[in-house]
């Protein structure tokens, strides 16, 4: 009972990290073990399950940020005035995703 009171008393960011360094070392395990149909049965599916869990909760609330912070902007001259400032900023991160998703994407 007190191994489970000191866990939770650890910082959240601690607790992924460790979450994080676990699922490599059982990874890195089940390659060395050739569990590959174990993986793909039993983990994959999990795994998939979460990724969608986090698309339906983030797009609805990337959505509706963007269109709470336009309605309360209140003068419209205020929007282009920000996009003007956030244009280079964008252009950036596309280019380094682009260049990104070419280089991992690829199997280069």
């Amino acid at each position: 009972m007190s191994k489970k009171i000191k866990l939770l008393s650890l910082p959240l960011y601690i607790q992924i990290l460790i979450g994080m360094l676990t699922g490599i070392l059982l990874g890195v395990v089940a390659l060395h073990l050739h569990a590959e149909t174990f993986v793909n049965h039993w983990i994959r599916p999990w795994g998939q399950v979460f990724i969608r869990l986090l698309q339906l909760i983030a797009v609805p609330l990337v959505f509706i940020s963007l269109i709470k912070g336009i309605t309360g902007l209140g003068d419209i001259s205020k929007f282009s005035r920000m996009g003007g400032q956030n244009d280079p900023d964008l252009y950036n991160d596309y280019c380094c995703s682009c260049i990104l998703g070419f280089r991992y994407g690829t199997n280069c």
